[in-house]
């Protein structure tokens, strides 16, 4: 009896999937043709891989439902944005504010940096501009933000620190001219 293992990529799958396809065949001698090849596929979990992907998912789409919600809150209010996010649920911009499910902690956003209230029309570079964001690079050595125009993405922690240094001076900037 010879025993191959293949260990190969589904062409579907993304490599973060986490599942890796085992291949065993077994070849039989021509005298027990009769029972033929035997062919199995064994899915092994790879890491945890897949699990932290879907975290990393579940953040992002929880940080853009809080950068809508801001949107929305802001609209219904005199294009003020919440003070804290805890407005954004009584105000029922919200349901209920979620964790980041990496670290199980409250996102933090722009609006704790600021002494005044920020408005939404005096944010100079939307697309630059940090509403919210996970409180802890527990994305792979990385953190989950959402920015003032809608998109969220995953920052490094420079460029987090550098996109932190960006929005303090752009809160600057807007308490100035208040």
């Amino acid at each position: 009896m010879i025993f191959r293992v293949f260990c190969s990529k589904n062409p579907r799958r993304t490599a973060n999937d986490g599942l890796v396809e085992i291949r065993i065949v077994r070849e039989l001698p021509d005298e027990a043709s009769n029972i033929g090849d035997l062919f199995g596929i064994f899915r092994v979990r790879a890491g945890g891989g897949a699990r932290q992907n879907a975290r990393n998912r579940v953040c992002l789409a929880n940080l853009r439902q809080v950068a809508v919600a801001c949107t929305v809150y802001a609209i219904d209010h005199d294009d003020v944005l919440p003070a804290r996010l805890q407005d954004l649920v009584d105000a029922q911009a919200i349901q209920r504010l979620p964790n980041c499910p990496a670290c199980n902690a409250r996102y933090e956003t722009a609006m704790h940096l600021t002494r005044t209230s920020l408005r939404l029309s005096r944010i100079q570079r939307p697309a630059s501009f940090m509403i919210a964001w996970c409180p802890a690079p527990a994305h792979n050595g990385r953190r989950a933000v959402a920015f003032a125009d809608g998109h969220v993405e995953m920052l490094t922690v420079n460029d987090f620190n550098l996109h932190m240094a960006e929005l303090r001076k752009q809160i600057a900037e807007i308490e100035k001219q208040d």
